[in-house]
């Protein structure tokens, strides 16, 4: 007959307070291990994020046109555009030209942003064209380059 131990004997008790002191441990060696894996993964996840983070692009300098209202095509004079912009340049000479020639800038401004409909107006997708355009005709006008244009604020009533 195979020999019964009992659980609760003096013998077995010291086994159990081991094991019961191991398990913790043990649970928490395996959790540090497992965090400090990941860890590790989102370290190495995230310098493709600071590769890019070192490739900022590099802004020239602006001159503000501002307050720039204008009633779209067909629409009676019921309707306004109100729009404020910003030209950027690499260089203060261009940037000064813009000023002396502030006068044509805006009035190339308003006779394009006249010429189109509220749709027109009203679509988002065709604010790149639109800038695009504005951009173009303000590139004639003075002979530095103009490189971007951004919207500031742009109200269409």
């Amino acid at each position: 007959m195979a020999d019964v131990v009992d659980p609760d004997s003096p013998v077995e008790a010291p086994k159990k307070r081991k094991i019961l002191l191991i398990l913790p441990v043990v649970a928490l060696l395996l959790g540090g291990g497992g965090g400090y894996y990941q860890y590790q993964q989102a370290t190495v996840s995230d310098e493709p994020a600071a590769e890019e983070a070192a490739e900022l692009i590099e802004y020239g300098q602006f001159a503000k046109v501002d307050g720039i209202i204008v009633n779209p095509a067909e629409s009676g004079g019921r309707r306004y555009l109100m729009v404020d912009l910003a030209l950027e340049a690499a260089d203060e000479e261009t940037l000064a030209e813009v000023g002396a020639h502030e006068v044509v800038i805006r009035d190339a401004i308003v006779r394009l942003l006249g010429e189109r409909t509220v749709d027109e107006l009203a679509a988002v997708s065709g604010r790149a064209a639109l800038k695009d355009t504005i951009r173009a005709h303000v590139n004639g006008i003075v002979t530095g380059e103009i490189d971007r244009l951004y919207f500031t604020q742009y109200v269409l009533q």
